[in-house]
């Protein structure tokens, strides 16, 4: 990602933490112009769809980060609480495990399983 795309990131961050989420939205777009195949802005994006109950654009943005870089479990992690969302538990379960699988360490699989 370059600096640019870095930089409205960050910003697009902190617009979902302060509840901005049409701004985060905007500037993750802008982002995603200068680095199209970005895995970290789609996942992003993802959360922002998400937490807009749009579960299925959502799912959509993930499963491209995730093609994008096979090796992420936090992407597979988020995908699991949007299959959760979406009434797909059996699937929400299996990525919670590749998530695990890929960051033994990373708790918030775990509490997301």
């Amino acid at each position: 990602m370059n600096l640019d795309a870095q930089i409205l990131f960050q910003n697009a961050s902190d617009s979902i933490k302060a509840g901005e989420l049409s701004k985060a939205r905007e500037l993750l777009l802008k982002a995603q112009e200068s680095s199209p195949d970005s895995p970290d802005i789609l996942r992003l994006m993802s959360v922002v769809a998400a937490l807009n109950f749009d579960y299925v654009g959502a799912l959509e943005l993930i499963n491209q980060a995730i093609i994008l870089e096979p090796k992420n479990g936090v992407s597979y992690s988020n995908k699991g609480n949007i299959l959760k969302f979406l009434g797909r538990h059996d699937e929400a379960i299996a990525c919670f495990d590749e998530a695990i699988k890929l960051l033994p360490n990373y708790s918030e699989a775990y509490n997301n399983k």
